[in-house]
């Protein structure tokens, strides 16, 4: 199967109607891929990953909204900590990026790609089933809506009774 639940972002070249179509994570420590890739592993979140590093600082940064609408954010869990107190390096530290997308890119257009930022994985996860992901969503505007049904003129009426 394929991610079809927990699905938390839309991509910043779809308009505000378009439902979350993927779920997104981040962090400022790239240790943390492992951890989070290993998680989604397991919880058989298949289909295509999309990595994007560069999370809050450097030129374009993602947490600037030009990728996604938001992001869950990942923290580094320190050997330091007490790991009992941790159920999820994903929750309580505030640091996730809800700032919605900056209009840096067109509705409709292919988002710009950076292949020393961001890399991808085709066929993410395992299934019984094996196969291929779905294909990419279409990245265009939405079509149109369809043509009205032609109109016909209403039949003569019947001739009067002799």
């Amino acid at each position: 199967g394929i991610l079809v639940d927990d699905l938390n972002f839309r991509y910043c070249n779809r308009t505000e109607e378009t439902p979350d179509e993927g779920h997104c994570h981040g962090s400022s420590d790239e240790s943390t891929y492992y951890w989070w890739v290993r998680d989604h592993w397991f919880r058989q979140y298949n289909g295509r990953l999309r990595c994007c590093c560069n999370w809050g600082s450097g030129e374009k940064p993602l947490a600037d909204g030009w990728l996604t609408n938001r992001c869950d954010f990942r923290r580094l869990v320190t050997q330091q900590e007490n790991v009992e107190n941790c159920r999820d390096a994903n929750e309580g530290h505030g640091l996730g990026f809800e700032g919605g997308c900056s209009n840096t890119v067109q509705i409709g257009e292919p988002i710009p790609e950076d292949d020393s930022k961001c890399w991808e994985v085709q066929h993410f996860g395992f299934t019984e089933e094996g196969g291929t992901p779905p294909p990419l969503p279409p990245v265009g505007p939405p079509p149109p809506p369809p043509p009205p049904p032609p109109q016909t003129e209403a039949p003569a009426p019947p001739p009067p009774p002799p």
